[in-house]
């Protein structure tokens, strides 16, 4: 039947595609979402970001020396002012009991906020334009410098006391550390995004000839996401020799954060010299996995094919049903013809049999009255 070619033709097709696809050059996977969606607008320069496991989402407004802010997007939508009046806020993180940590650039110090918000506490000062955060999970805190040979910055949050892990970084916006304790930091400048290895002293260039690459962040897998001045986010896969577009058009992204689920939130900080213009922006890094979708399509084809001809078969039984049904309605109708026709027959018989009798009584009654006479 042209069903069941049909969907031969497709099945090879696709075990082709599974098969072989870097000969083809077809990817296997695919992004759910192609656009961001924008959580919040009309934001003062926002810079840093991150996110608990509440899903709220803290961020950081540079604005203006004096004038910064930090607030929170709660997950039923409510935007709340936490601090207010900070000298230029830059980056900040959340730890596992909800502390806050961020930069204030300007000032060159680290602050911690803690879990209730009502307390602030200094933990580090003296640094030159920090800007970049990045948590362990042991009790340090690594910052970057956002200047030209700049530092990458170990502090110990019981002991305060800070330990210069690289010197003479060019420009360092963002650091991530993963699971293994592997650093990764962006060079501005020099345009690359280096790790450093857990427990090592010299980085590794992992991409260089960046266009001015500015905050990264990494996934629980390993993935690297970073963005860049000309306004792309892009994906370096764990093990991957070449990044992959993500995003573009933005403007400047100085912050991201991921969750558990797998959503990229990032800060656009908008026109430079227009205040209200920045914005919060959510983006959805789950994939498709493609040959899982080709397997569901597979499904939902044999399905429809098994629908189809069962269909198939209870028409050929309705064609069937109807042929006897035809005849038995050929035969009735025969039958019928030939009752119409007895009856006819019997209606004339009836007549000329009424007509005879009479004519006969008729006959009668005259011979009795020549009788009479």
């Amino acid at each position: 039947m042209e069903n069941s070619s049909f969907s031969k033709l497709l099945t090879f097709s696709l075990i082709i595609i599974l098969i072989f696809p870097n000969v083809l050059n077809i990817p296997t996977t695919c992004l759910s979402q192609t656009e961001p969606t924008t959580l919040l607008d009309g934001l003062d320069y926002p810079i840093g970001v991150t996110v608990n496991q509440k899903g709220e989402i803290y961020f950081t407004e540079y604005a203006s020396p004096g004038e910064g802010k930090l607030k929170v997007l709660l997950p039923n939508g409510n935007v709340k002012t936490i601090l207010s009046n900070l000298t230029t806020p830059t980056g900040i993180v959340v730890d596992s009991e909800n502390n806050l940590y961020f930069a204030e650039s300007a000032s060159g110090t680290i602050k911690k906020l803690s879990s209730n918000l009502k307390k602030i506490e200094i933990i580090a000062e003296g640094l030159v334009a920090p800007w970049g955060l990045a948590l362990d999970g042991k009790g340090n805190l690594y910052v970057t410098e956002k200047t030209v040979n700049g530092t990458l910055t170990k502090i110990n949050l019981q002991t305060k006391q800070k330990t210069v892990i690289l010197k003479n970084l060019n420009v360092s916006y963002g650091i991530t550390i993963d699971q293994q304790g592997n650093l990764y930091f962006t060079e501005y400048l020099s345009g690359t995004l280096k790790m450093l290895p857990a427990n090592q002293n010299q980085p590794v260039t992992l991409l260089k000839n960046l266009t001015y690459p500015y905050t990264v962040i990494v996934d629980d897998e390993g993935n690297l996401y970073f963005s860049e001045k000309i306004g792309t986010i892009k994906k370096l896969p764990k093990n991957g020799l070449e990044p992959v577009l993500i995003l573009s058009k933005l403007g400047r992204v100085y912050g991201m954060a991921l969750d558990k689920l797998g959503n990229l939130y990032f800060t656009v900080f908008g026109e430079p010299m227009v205040r209200g213009t920045g914005s919060l922006k959510k983006f959805t890094l789950k994939e498709v996995n493609l040959p899982n979708l080709i397997t569901k399509l597979e499904e939902k084809i044999g399905n429809l094919e098994t629908k189809l001809n069962k269909t198939l078969k209870e028409i050929e039984t309705l064609k069937s049903n109807f042929e006897v049904a035809s005849t038995q309605v050929q035969v009735l109708t025969g039958q019928l013809a030939i009752l119409t026709w007895g009856l006819v027959g019997l209606g004339i018989l009836t007549i000329f049999s009424l007509i005879f009798v009479l004519n006969l009584k008729r006959k009668i009654g005259v011979r009795k009255i020549e009788k009479r006479k």
